[in-house]
């Protein structure tokens, strides 16, 4: 009954035939511009100026009365805030050509920071929000959020010996540039084989989540998320970390995830984590809810038999995660700065049109892998500040060139004229360098985090001029 379920929900939807279809969600830090904790009240009004002035429409609000979602229906375009007040997130309805939606990102973007603005806010494009410590630690005041704000804090439930770091609100600080290509059941598995060895590459070009923290890191975001109460189980979060070569293998893979929240009676409910498959075949299983009067922290409980529509529930959080849409999400990338934010999209675009060459390079002609390191561990190297010695600059710098004249090629066959995208990605390729490297060798140079808020935030790239020759050192 369980490897059903898991078919039904994530394998009917890969057989009908994929057309190349993008779909993108930016996630991006709002900013106190006083260096104060982000105020929801101003939020809040330019969220409610920003629905009017574009007609979005189906509005939800949290438990408090604010907005917290609402879209345009005609082009499936939603605004939302992310965890809490503290980021704003963009969903795109899909489409064939990324001008198309960076179109609509362009205007969308435009208004909210200038309405931000107007109340001593604004948005930037970082991977985490560099006000962390000071913004407010509470999530969007409705079921969804809280149930699962509750659920990362219940470290009882973390095995013993397992690095659960103290950081349970990560969510309300991560951002994430988010991409959904529509994938058919016989492309799923080379995508999920190739996507998987190209994070290591992706960790070089993408890095933006720079973290006081973990100084030498420069993609905080993976920690965070595979040492949170997510990452328990290694199948719910991060790289893939078994082979999987046929559809069975992939059945069961997905039936390996835990299971952590689930609804009944209208109410979001977390259990402790259990994999789909043992889950299903419980005769009873113990949630907690929070109903809309406790307080932080504070839980009630219930006991509810397992149904198999609740597979709708079951969640992963790969960096290459297959969705029940039939599409494959790429999810490990960084929020970019702004000016550079659709490189993410064009990137796996072209790659995924030129799929097969990409595992040649990465499966035959790739150094990397021959060194006897997993992805995983080249991904953890990669997002080092300073890049290992032991890997040949040169030999990095021809890997990256090949890889990206690839994803070039490749949106030259889509016929969109999207290749211009990439150009700020041959720049990093040519330094080796991310926009985490830059902002971190800017600091020690003596810029402040404030001067690269600000420039991270701009739609269109205006450099000063003493940086203009050093951003890519």
């Amino acid at each position: 009954m369980y490897k059903e379920a898991v078919k039904k929900r994530f394998i009917e939807p890969l057989k009908r035939k994929s057309k190349p279809f993008v779909g993108v969600e930016l996630e991006l830090p709002i900013i106190n511009q006083k260096h104060a904790a982000v105020d929801y009240d101003a939020v809040q009004a330019a969220a409610e100026q920003f629905v009017q002035a574009f007609h979005f429409q189906n509005m939800s609000r949290d438990d408090k009365g604010r907005l917290w979602f609402a879209e345009d229906p005609a082009v499936g375009d939603s605004l939302s805030f992310d965890c809490s007040y503290n980021t704003l997130e963009w969903s795109f309805g899909r489409e064939v050509d990324i001008h198309i939606i960076e179109t609509r990102f362009r205007k969308y973007y435009a208004f909210m920071q200038e309405a931000l603005q107007k109340r001593g806010h604004m948005l930037t494009g970082m991977g985490i929000n560099p006000h962390y410590r000071i913004n407010r630690r509470e999530p969007v005041a409705n079921g969804r959020y809280r149930m699962l704000y509750q659920y990362l804090q219940s470290s009882q439930y973390a095995p013993e010996g397992f690095p659960l770091h103290a950081y349970p609100f990560f969510g309300m600080f991560c951002a994430a540039s988010q991409v959904q290509m529509d994938v058919d059941q016989d492309q799923i598995i080379d995508v999920i084989e190739v996507f998987n060895l190209l994070e290591p590459v992706k960790a070089l070009l993408f890095a933006n989540s720079v973290w006081p923290e973990n100084p030498d890191i420069l993609i905080n975001r993976d920690w965070l998320w595979e040492y949170s109460m997510h990452g328990i189980n290694q199948k719910n979060v991060g790289l893939w970390n078994e082979p999987v070569h046929t559809m069975e293998d992939l059945t069961e893979y997905l039936a390996g995830m835990n299971m952590f929240c689930t609804e009944r009676d209208g109410k979001y409910v977390f259990i402790e984590p259990v994999p789909w498959k043992k889950y299903i075949q419980s005769d009873k299983v113990t949630g907690y809810y929070a109903d809309d009067l406790s307080a932080d922290g504070q839980v009630s409980r219930m006991t509810f038999r397992p149904r198999e529509e609740d597979i709708r529930y079951l969640r992963s959080y790969k960096y290459v995660d297959l969705t029940y849409r039939g599409t494959i999400e790429f999810r490990s990338t960084c929020t970019q700065p702004v000016y550079e934010t659709f490189t993410v999209a064009a990137f796996h675009a072209g790659l995924m049109q030129r799929l097969p060459e990409l595992k040649q390079i990465l499966t035959e002609d790739c150094r990397l892998f021959r060194q006897g390191m997993t992805p995983k561990v080249l991904r953890l190297l990669f997002a080092r500040n300073s890049i290992p010695a032991s890997f040949e600059r040169s030999y990095l710098r021809d890997l990256l060139f090949r890889i990206l004249d690839l994803a070039r090629e490749g949106l030259y066959q889509r016929g969109f004229k999207e290749a211009s995208y990439l150009n700020p990605l041959y720049q990093r390729a040519e330094q080796l360098s991310n926009p985490a490297r830059v902002l971190v060798s800017g600091m020690e140079q003596g810029r402040t985090i404030e001067s690269f808020i600000q420039e991270y935030g701009q739609l269109d790239r205006r450099l000063p001029r003493s940086t203009r020759q050093e951003f890519y050192r």
